[in-house]
């Protein structure tokens, strides 16, 4: 018995040390049924924080997606396009916006819809936003920000007051 105990001690011990603080879990997912909406189930993946310096930059707003009932009016959201953001390790700041603060804390990889129904509560059904079907969220800890979605060759998109904003590096 003192054995088995000892054993298992030794293993615990060995997994807590085993992690690394300074990076971010990625998540790996495969579709489970849940409450008739498929959610995901995730496999995290340690990535070091270095990678995400990659997003950091300029950006221009260059379209976005209506996805709520709530939102800015449409003269206001096209004052938005064509204007500079700047996108830092902690915050998001630009002219036109609103700057919003926050500290990522994971990338997780997410279907389109499985994104949409976390942000917005909501399932799509049609215009579907211009994302692709799965993407890169570096989640975030602000309530306001759920994730800055990696789409890919420069461009990222962020919720912003129940829209999805489309930014495209400079």
């Amino acid at each position: 018995m003192k054995t088995t105990a000892g054993i298992f001690a030794f293993f615990f011990g060995l997994c807590l040390t085993a992690q690394t603080p300074d990076s971010i879990s990625v998540r790996q997912v495969s579709p489970v049924k849940y409450a008739n909406r498929p959610i995901q189930k995730v496999d995290r993946i340690a990535v070091p924080v270095d990678s995400q310096v990659g997003l950091y930059g300029d950006y221009t707003v260059t379209g976005y997606s209506i996805l709520s009932t709530k939102t800015p009016g449409s003269e206001e959201l096209n004052m938005l396009i064509g204007t500079i953001v700047k996108f830092q390790a902690t915050s998001i700041t630009g002219t036109a916006i609103d700057p919003l603060t926050f500290e990522i804390y994971q990338v997780e990889r997410q279907r389109r819809d499985d994104y949409i129904y976390r942000v917005f509560g909501r399932e799509i059904k049609a215009p579907e936003p211009n994302l692709p079907e799965s993407f890169n969220v570096h989640k975030t800890d602000n309530e306001n920000c759920y994730g800055i979605v990696e789409i890919g060759n420069g461009e990222i998109a962020v919720p912003y007051r129940g829209v999805l904003l489309y930014l495209k590096h400079n």
